[in-house]
Formats: structure tokens, C-alpha cells, sequence
């Protein structure tokens, strides 16, 4: 059933019809399906309860955050336009170190994903304690501050577990 969906994918995207390209194909599907079929046999690594129930989101949430993002990503797409565009083109290129309290890896990573997304800063390391950002510029880097600013607090309040039920 792999075989035939990837050899499928392929004349999708190639879409080439002659024996050379659908042989080509057809090797092509049968050496993934056959080269991957024991990753899909293993057993998914279990995850921590700690790590598990925060990554239950709430779809209002999540729909929210993305409105939220996508909108961020537009700002700083003209943003670095208008940098780029200017005549003297003037970018003061920045790295800072967010410290960050978050405390799931799902949270972490959303939050460096983010931050990749928006134009002009990418997420150079992360680990428990903390990112490396590169900012293209001061405004960017003044935006997430020392905690992540406005973007880690929403990622926060995206993973916030549920309030019990009194």
C-alpha cells in the first residue's frame, strides 16, 4: 500500500508519463517503502504524563495563537522589507538569550518555531534553560526582551493546563 501511495506522490509531482520516469518512480516508491517499513513497525517512545497533558490544546486556543502568529509574521515580513528596501539598508544585527520558564518540550518548541517563523529573528539553540535568538535588528530583539516578550506569553497560555473543575 506504501508502494503504490509514493509511487502515486511521484507521477503527481514529476508529471512525466514515459517508461523511464514511472520506472524511475516505481524504484524510487519501492526502495522508501522498503528502506522505512521497519520505522513503522516500531512502537511510538512513551510519553511522560508530565509532557502529555499539556499537549492536549484546546482548538480555540490553538486557532487563536495561529491567527495571532500569522498576523506577527506579516508585520515582520514588511518589517524586513523596509529594511531591506531602505537606501542605507540598516540592519544592526542582534543575538540575545531569552530565559524562558517553560516547563514542557512542546511548549519550548512551539515557542522556537515561532520565533524561526516571524521574519527577521531565528532560534540559534535551545535547551531547558533558555534560547539563542538571532534578531536582524534592535526593535526585533527589544520585542522578546530577556523572557521571550509577548510571543512566550502566549505560548504559555496556549500550554496552560486546564483549570480544574471545583
Amino acid at each position: 500500500m506504501a508502494i503504490l501511495l509514493l509511487f502515486g506522490f511521484w507521477v503527481a509531482l514529476s508529471g512525466e508519463f514515459d517508461a523511464f520516469h514511472l520506472g524511475l518512480g516505481g524504484l524510487a516508491a519501492t526502495g522508501v517503502a522498503l528502506g522505512s517499513r521497519r520505522l513503522f513497525r516500531l512502537p511510538p517512545p512513551p510519553m511522560p504524563a508530565e509532557q502529555f497533558i499539556p499537549c492536549v490544546l484546546r482548538v480555540h486556543r490553538f486557532a487563536a495563537y495561529a491567527g495571532w502568529l500569522v498576523l506577527q509574521i506579516f508585520r515582520s515580513a514588511t518589517s524586513v522589507a523596509r529594511l531591506v528596501l531602505h537606501p542605507r539598508m540598516p540592519l544592526r544585527p542582534r543575538i540575545v538569550r531569552i530565559e524562558d520558564a517553560l516547563p514542557h518540550d512542546a511548549a519550548r518548541l512551539t515557542l522556537a518555531h515561532s520565533i524561526t517563523l516571524t521574519p527577521g529573528t531565528v532560534t540559534l539553540d535551545c535547551d531547558a534553560e533558555g534560547m539563542v535568538i538571532h534578531a536582524i535588528d534592535e526593535p526585533a530583539a527589544a520585542s522578546l526582551g530577556t523572557t521571550g516578550g509577548d510571543m512566550a506569553e502566549r505560548v504559555r497560555g496556549l500550554f496552560a493546563a486546564p483549570r480544574p473543575v471545583p
